[in-house]
């Protein structure tokens, strides 16, 4: 009895990690966008952080972020 219900015990963990597995598998096209939003605010977080110690307003400071971003991904595009 006891080698049945370990046996149970084992393949009701097993079909739960499959089914965990899947849902991770499905829900990717999902989870991928928020974690890499996630991502991008904890790797800027120090340099909103630095404006607003230096008196910048939070929202501009957001605002030339965001123009210090843009430029660096556009600029390295027009140089030929």
């Amino acid at each position: 009895m006891e080698k049945n219900l370990n046996f149970n015990r084992t393949v009701v963990a097993m079909a739960a990690l499959v089914i965990v597995f899947a849902g991770i598998k499905l829900a990717a096209e999902i989870v991928v966008p928020f974690l890499l939003a996630l991502f991008i605010a904890i790797i800027c977080s120090p340099v909103i952080k630095a404006m607003i110690q230096r008196k910048v307003p939070h929202g501009i400071a957001i605002a030339l972020l965001f123009i210090l971003i843009f430029n660096c991904l556009l600029f390295p595009g027009g140089i030929n």
